[in-house]
């Protein structure tokens, strides 16, 4: 069998394209030749065991390099008699083995494969067509609603030319979803498919698996605003309706119109509905219906749609005590603009004609009010005065203003202030006109919105900006100062009152917290180092910009097993996954010029680990390790034992015999020094002028106590990096852990 043809058998198999992925043009880390008179046998090295979990693999080729034989000790050999590390194996094999064939057929195996894969979407597309073709977008739904006496039904009309009933709607939906075929009759049979629906019938369709469940037969049973929704997806379309004193269904059509009004005469308020007959009121709509058509009445304001709601319930008319005070203070003034007075109305009620005009004024940081009336001389002593006056407060007081000494009407609050500002101030202008003073014009009202955080890459450091499209950044760090003084509220320079978002307020006070920056430095660049950079892995917040270098470190970091970095090859056939995975975390941190913990459990090899780690970095600078003094020669015996290339130094001895070789430590030369935290924190005077490339903390809960002199010696180094082994970071709490990062 040729190589091409058993990748085309594993083709979808992740654990292959894994393989493929990590192992091109490194074959030879994987995969050992012995040559036979025959051909040739191939066996698995270590690392291929570990990356694979293979065992007992091997493969035979003959001279023309072809598989004639293979093994594994895999559940999927024993049962195929083939399996994924066969395939592995003959892969990297031949590719080093002859990498010329084995270009050749992994060539062929990739055409194969893109085949493949176009003859696969090309059969989806043409079953896809076969399924919606003869029907695309032109099968229509068609609501039936019912009156009932208490209650609504809805059923369901289906067809193109023809209407047909759906007998069952959740098994009609059961269709739709799964693209059966069903026959409603001669005229209409199709295989069921939410794309063969209309454009309304789809809006329909969302709607009607939203109300119905999988015990719906042929009805459903409908409230109100059930109702109102469907009337708004079917608006200009045609809808089954049947009221209660109707035989049967009709196809009436919902169209606008404007032809309504609601009226006011001596002794009603009522709808003119003309010839037909109220039938539901809505949120945006009053529905009216005759023998055609159901009518979709738009409202002008939002008042008129207060009234019409409130008139729907009483059908439509509204008897009215006009003589009432009540009528003529607070619900007149309200609403004569949004309906259509009689003149018997006047003729009975005899009402003057009066306004009440409010002029605003902006004075000492408050808001003032000053209602004016204006109306002919002779209508000063009528009565209505007094209940038009009652009406217009009783609008005042329900925009927060309060009466002071003066009996003048003020707002003193920011808070108080920003809702006047944003409120609708219809109701006021219903008795009269609304005047603003200059001053009193430069009050806006303002709301934060979140701010951007810039982050770019700048030659190993991290420059951050800040924005704000509503704010500049004075007004910025006001806000945030505001934040801190629990104000949700402040004037900015340019009199407009700021709404403080007090989410998205915390949300950038938290940022500013983590990355260490202060309110007062926002206005101007703000550089930090490339390590607040790992703040951001785990997650970026939407509002955060990253420019391209940045997302391609953290995608580094975050991906780091996926790295090219291979261990030293006299190590890395004795390192198994985790290990590896281990070797790249540091190489990937090193890279980006971080510190970080090695924690795996105790007994799983990370000295194993950072002896590759120091082999593979070509820095010429001295390393120190630090442990504790039982496993000084531990590690000088570990490094002897995997082959330490480069030279390493025990400082042990007196204290004239270690200071002796601390001073001797050539900063420019690439050594392993490997000391005790005892020793250290003697010795650390004579680090003074010692510069190490990597200090690497060994058993790292040994200063776990910020204040120890273990902790305050091995931080006063100096180094590039640091880096923290321990199998148990936390023994008492998170100020353990604390320490050791602030060592890093």
């Amino acid at each position: 069998m040729k190589l091409s043809e058993l990748l085309l058998k594993f083709n979808n198999n992740p654990n292959m394209s894994s393989f493929i992925a990590k192992s091109e043009d490194k074959f030879d880390l994987y995969a050992n030749i012995e040559k036979k008179d025959n051909g040739y046998i191939i066996l698995p090295k270590d690392l291929f065991n570990n990356a694979l979990h293979a065992t007992k693999t091997y493969i035979e080729l003959d001279n023309d390099k072809e598989l004639i034989d293979c093994n594994c000790g895999c559940v999927s050999f024993y049962k195929t008699k083939e399996c994924v590390h066969i395939a592995a194996l003959y892969y990297s094999g031949l590719g080093l083995l002859d990498k010329k064939l084995f270009n050749k057929e992994y060539n062929k195996y990739l055409n194969k494969q893109n085949k493949a894969i176009h003859k696969d979407i090309l059969k989806k597309l043409e079953n896809d067509i076969k399924v919606t073709n003869p029907y695309f977008g032109s099968i229509h739904l068609v609501p039936v609603i019912e009156e009932n006496d208490k209650s609504f039904t809805l059923s369901l009309k289906i067809g193109e030319d023809k209407d047909y009933v759906i007998k069952n709607i959740s098994e009609f939906i059961n269709m739709t979803e799964n693209n059966i075929f069903y026959s409603y009759g001669q005229k209409l049979e199709f295989v069921h498919s939410y794309e063969c629906l209309d454009l309304v019938s789809k809006v329909f369709y969302n709607f009607l698996v939203y109300v119905s469940n999988i015990d719906t037969e042929k009805s459903i049973n409908l409230r109100k605003s059930h109702i109102l929704r469907i009337f708004e997806i079917y608006k200009d379309n045609y809808i089954f309706y049947k009221r209660k004193n109707e035989e049967k269904p009709i196809l009436r059509l919902i169209k606008d119109s404007n032809d309504y009004s609601i009226n006011l005469d001596s002794d009603y308020l009522y709808i003119n509905s003309f010839d037909s007959e109220l039938l539901f009121s809505g949120v945006n709509y009053t529905y009216f219906i005759n023998d055609k058509n159901i009518y979709a009445y738009p409202y002008k304001t939002r008042n008129e749609g207060k009234i019409f709601s409130y008139l729907a319930k009483l059908n439509g008319k509204l008897m009215v005590d006009a003589s009432s005070d009540e009528f003529i203070s607070n619900v007149l003034p309200l609403i004569k603009n949004d309906i259509n007075i009689s003149n018997d109305f006047y003729e009975k009620y005899p009402i003057p004609d009066i306004k009440i005009n409010s002029y605003f004024s902006y004075n000492s940081n408050n808001i003032y009010l000053t209602p004016k009336i204006a109306c002919k001389e002779i209508d000063r002593r009528s009565p209505y005065i007094r209940q038009l006056l009652d009406g217009y407060f009783k609008n005042v007081e329900a925009y927060s203003f309060i009466r002071n000494e003066e009996k003048k009407y003020y707002l003193n609050s920011l808070e108080l202030q920003y809702k006047f500002l944003t409120s609708d101030l219809s109701n006021l202008k219903s008795f009269g006109e609304v005047f603003f003073d200059e001053d009193m014009k430069k009050i806006t009202a303002k709301k934060s919105s979140k701010t951007k955080v810039n982050i770019t890459y700048n030659v190993g450091l991290l420059d951050f900006n800040f924005e704000n499209k509503d704010l500049s950044i004075d007004e910025l760090k006001e806000m945030l100062k505001a934040y801190h003084e629990k104000k949700r509220f402040i004037k900015l320079k340019d009199n407009s009152i700021l709404e403080i978002d007090m989410d998205d307020a915390k949300e950038i006070d938290n940022f500013l917290e983590d990355f260490n920056i202060s309110i007062k430095d926002i206005d101007k660049p703000v550089r930090k180092t490339l390590n607040y950079l790992l703040k951001l892995v785990n997650g970026i917040d939407k509002n955060i910009n990253l420019d391209k270098e940045v997302v391609r470190i953290i995608n580094s970091i975050q991906n780091y097993k996926k790295n090219d970095e291979i261990p030293p090859m006299e190590l890395a056939k004795y390192l198994r996954e985790y290990q590896i995975d281990g070797y790249k975390w540091l190489k990937t941190l090193a890279k980006y010029g971080f510190g970080g913990i090695l924690a795996d459990d105790m007994g799983l090899g990370k000295t194993i680990e950072i002896i590759s780690f120091l082999l593979s970095d070509n820095k010429e600078m001295p390393s120190l390790i630090v442990c504790p003094m039982s496993l000084v020669y531990n590690w000088e015996i570990e490094c002897q034992k995997w082959n330490y290339n480069s030279n390493v130094q025990i400082i042990l001895g007196n204290s004239e015999e270690r200071e002796a070789i601390i001073k001797n430590i050539d900063n420019n030369k690439k050594v392993l020094y490997i000391t005790s935290y005892d020793s250290l924190r003697r010795d650390v005077s004579f680090y003074e002028n010692k510069s190490f490339r990597f200090i690497i903390a060994d058993e790292a809960q040994f200063i776990k106590n910020q204040f120890a002199q273990k902790s305050e010696a091995i931080k006063a180094l100096k180094s590039e990096i640091n880096y923290a082994l321990t199998g148990t970071p936390i023994e008492n709490g998170l100020a353990d852990l604390w320490s050791i990062f602030d060592f890093l």
